[in-house]
């Protein structure tokens, strides 16, 4: 399973899949290189939904299976920078999540924030394009897969 252009920001399984249908999920990670400290969160937290979306990398590996897809996940967690978002947004980067403030995300300089959109977003889209343009050569379904915590 390759990573794209060997950035381990994602990671592309079934590259070959000739499916109608390309697979990305954005969240299919909790993992936090140990450069960052773990943004000062517990190991606990990290494993919680504020670090990742529980099963979404599992549903998505399942679908690309039972579909001959091909998939992309994103390889590192969400709190790091949140490839669902550009980088103008300010939940790119969350400093609070599911009610629990992240100290690695909190008082980031324009040029952190910078730093950390092209590390990650833009290696993800850039990997991603190179497989839809491949997938483009049929009609082609973008999944793009979540899971939610729900609290009642």
């Amino acid at each position: 399973m390759p990573d794209i252009n060997n950035s381990k920001v994602a990671k592309v399984i079934n590259e070959h899949g000739d499916s109608n249908f390309f697979i990305i999920c954005e969240h299919a990670s909790k993992h936090i290189p140990d450069g960052y400290k773990n943004l000062g969160l517990t190991s606990e937290q990290i494993e919680q939904h504020i670090g990742w979306d529980i099963g979404a990398e599992q549903l998505s590996r399942y679908l690309a299976e039972i579909l001959n897809a091909p998939l992309v996940l994103q390889t590192q967690s969400r709190l790091l920078y949140d490839c669902n978002r550009p980088p103008s947004a300010e939940s790119s980067i969350v400093q609070v999540s599911d009610n629990t403030e992240i100290p690695g995300n909190l008082n980031l300089s324009d040029a952190e924030k910078k730093a950390r959109a092209m590390k990650f977003i833009t290696l993800f889209i850039v990997g991603c394009r190179s497989y839809w343009i491949n997938a483009q050569k049929r009609p082609v379904t973008l999944l793009s897969l979540f899971t939610a915590l729900i609290l009642f």
